[in-house]
């Protein structure tokens, strides 16, 4: 199964431990991303649903953990557990992007802020060599029932 949402949200959290009592039930998930230039203008983004098995429920956190290291990212500063999430993931390349993550969780729905924060270079469109960036993103999830 490809990675749902759910799985994404989680990635922020990668490196933290969670806590007796976090974690989060099989079966299908809706997700809702939200997009946004400034973090007050949002524009609907994308829905999408997918199935979450209860090996991958009850694995959540190594899950996480592996897709963080093979997307070569490390985290910082960052701590999942009680249902909140909060934290700074760094993905080191060419635009060296910056997530800071602040959401909330439960066994059956989630909500995070998410800014990116990276360079471009927009030398081909006669700006900068290194143009800051900064984008927003809302995601949210929740259980709909069994696969």
């Amino acid at each position: 199964m490809t990675p749902t949402r759910l799985f994404l949200i989680a990635s922020l959290c990668a490196g933290a431990t969670a806590h007796a009592g976090d974690f989060v039930n099989p079966g299908k998930w809706e997700q809702l991303t939200l997009l946004s230039p400034d973090g007050v203008n949002w524009r609907p983004g994308t829905r999408t649903q997918g199935c979450l098995t209860q090996q991958q429920a009850d694995d959540w956190v190594s899950q996480v953990k592996r897709q963080i290291a093979t997307a070569g990212c490390t985290s910082r500063s960052l701590s999942v557990g009680n249902g909140k999430i909060n934290g700074v993931i760094a993905c080191p390349s060419v635009n060296q992007p910056v997530v800071k993550v602040t959401g909330q969780y439960s066994n059956s729905d989630y909500s995070a802020d998410l800014v990116s924060e990276g360079v471009v270079d927009a030398s081909a469109f006669g700006g900068p060599s290194q143009m800051p960036v900064k984008v927003y993103s809302r995601w949210s999830g929740r259980l709909l029932g069994p696969c």
